[in-house]
């Protein structure tokens, strides 16, 4: 019975947590501009030897600059890490404006090779300042008793300098209602299909202020008819 087991539980996953939309993997240009910056600026060593990117996405920024939000994972500088860096890319003059560089403890959860999504959606913090999101897909464990779809981190520039402002905030979730039963009934008879609640999480901006900077709501959904939506206040004050 576990590998009937094994399977239900792959495809609730499957179903529960949405896929990543369509690929925004980088173009070689992108990444050939991410390489040469990083050995420039003494990020990496620039040897031959050194491996090359492991996942990446790439998006038009949305504002009148000519840049592309880039996010760009490699193998890690420890022996249990990933090395990931967010830039910003300059195409007119095929340079990096401001960037994020760090080493990132291995997760089980977190599946970077199999997708990255940025998220351009209209976070206006304030007038000039628009925050960005990179979704990082993840994976729950076999016989989980639920799990998360992507995370999402929101992202804002700082000069030449990128930091998060939001960090690993779920876009969805799933858990089973009440017990499962995985064995078979009596006579053979296959075991009855769970109940699953999902439930997904937005952001949006917030009318109210804190010291100049909108602040964010986060509604929840769930798929259940009698469970009304909640909305949570993150009050953001610039840091």
């Amino acid at each position: 019975m576990n590998l009937k087991r094994a399977a239900i539980t792959a495809i609730l996953a499957m179903i529960a947590l949405p896929a990543l939309a369509e690929s925004q993997a980088c173009s070689e240009q992108e990444l050939d501009m991410v390489a040469t910056f990083l050995t420039e600026s003494g990020k990496r060593k620039g040897s031959e030897d050194e491996p090359a990117a492991i996942a990446s996405a790439c998006k038009p920024w949305p504002g009148k600059e000519p840049y592309t939000i880039g996010f760009v994972v490699y193998e890690g500088g420890t022996q249990d890490g990933k090395r990931l860096l967010v830039a910003l890319l300059d195409r007119a003059h095929a340079k990096v404006v401001a960037s994020s560089w760090r080493v990132a403890e291995e997760d089980a959860l977190l599946r970077y090779v199999d997708g990255i999504r940025i998220d351009t959606a209209r976070y206006q913090l304030q007038p000039g300042l628009r925050a960005f999101g990179v979704d990082i897909n993840t994976h729950s464990p076999r016989y989980a008793e639920g799990g998360y779809g992507a995370l999402r981190t929101l992202y804002v520039r700082e000069g030449s300098a990128i930091r998060p402002v939001l960090s690993d905030m779920p876009v969805s979730r799933w858990s089973y209602l009440g017990e499962v039963q995985w064995e078979p009934g009596k006579d053979g008879e296959p075991a009855p299909e769970p109940d699953i609640e999902r439930l997904e999480y937005t952001i949006s901006i917030a009318a109210t202020r804190t010291k100049g900077f909108a602040d964010l709501l986060v509604t929840r959904k769930s798929d259940q008819q009698d469970t009304k939506p909640t909305i949570q206040l993150l009050r953001y004050d610039g840091k």
